[in-house]
């Protein structure tokens, strides 16, 4: 900043200078002849010279030392406006140092409130949706499943061929149903009818007495069931169906032992794929 200062001081006095006053060098002395705007020197002028002697505009002549010629206002000028000068840099370069967002200035006593731009680059979103193949849908009531399912109600094919029906599409697999709010919610989305028997992926698959979900081997114990109630527990069959049961009361949805040659409807379940558009 000072250096900022000192340039301001000697432009302006260059300028004044220029403008306002000429400064010659003559012979102790010698007086020269005056034209107003010009200097002419006698041709007699020896060249050493002792004096500043200063013609100004409004013809005052004499001698005396240069710098008392400079004018006093002049200079209270230029230091005021050297002041203006460095206040104005100074903004300048603090506005130029934060380009986000609203500042303040202070200059001298008063700060000054200075709104600066805030660049600010839009993020690009991209919506993404739950989607499901073809024949798979969304349940009615995503919150007790976000997965996709599939419904049909042929009869006539048994549960390995149901099970390889839904491996068809890639990850879908035999309805494996984890909370009653997900089977009220299968239910209500394909209407299906009371009593009417669906297969799950449940299955006894060693004819061992240990029945589990094939899609994660996750057991599945007739005496603990995820939800509901059990029936036909003694028949000796491997495979597991499950019925929203309307012959009791309150209704309730029963899972029961199954003959795996059946052909009850059945259900697949897909997990969901996000579509970004």
């Amino acid at each position: 900043m000072p250096q900022y200062y000192q340039l301001s001081i000697l432009v302006l006095t260059g300028i004044f200078i220029s403008q306002s006053t000429c400064f010659v060098r003559i012979a102790q002395g010698q007086i020269p002849r005056q034209i107003t705007g010009q200097l002419i020197l006698d041709r007699d002028q020896i060249e050493q010279p002792q004096e500043i002697f200063v013609i100004e505009q409004r013809g005052t002549t004499g001698t005396a030392p240069a710098f008392l010629f400079f004018p006093i206002p002049l200079l209270t000028m230029t230091v005021s406006m050297a002041g203006m000068a460095m206040m104005t840099m100074a903004m300048m370069t603090m506005m130029s140092s934060d380009t986000s967002s609203g500042t303040s200035v202070v200059v001298g006593s008063a700060p000054i409130s200075v709104t600066l731009p805030t660049t600010q680059v839009a993020a690009q979103t991209t919506p993404c949706v739950p989607s499901c193949p073809e024949g798979y849908v969304l349940l009615n009531d995503r919150s007790a499943s976000p997965n996709c399912y599939y419904f049909n109600q042929m009869f006539g094919i048994t549960w390995q061929n149901v099970r390889d029906r839904c491996a068809t599409t890639p990850g879908a697999y035999l309805w494996r149903p984890n909370s009653e709010a997900e089977a009220n919610a299968v239910r209500d989305t394909f209407n299906i009818p009371n009593n009417e028997i669906v297969w799950t992926g449940a299955q006894d698959s060693a004819e061992s007495g240990n029945f589990a979900f094939i899609i994660d081997i996750g057991p599945f114990s007739f005496e603990n069931p995820p939800f509901g109630t059990v029936s036909d527990t003694d028949l000796e069959d491997f495979c597991v169906s499950i019925r929203y049961s309307t012959t009791v009361t309150p209704s309730i949805w029963t899972w029961a032992k199954q003959d795996c040659n059946d052909s009850p409807s059945f259900v697949c379940e897909l997990p969901t794929t996000l579509t970004c558009q």
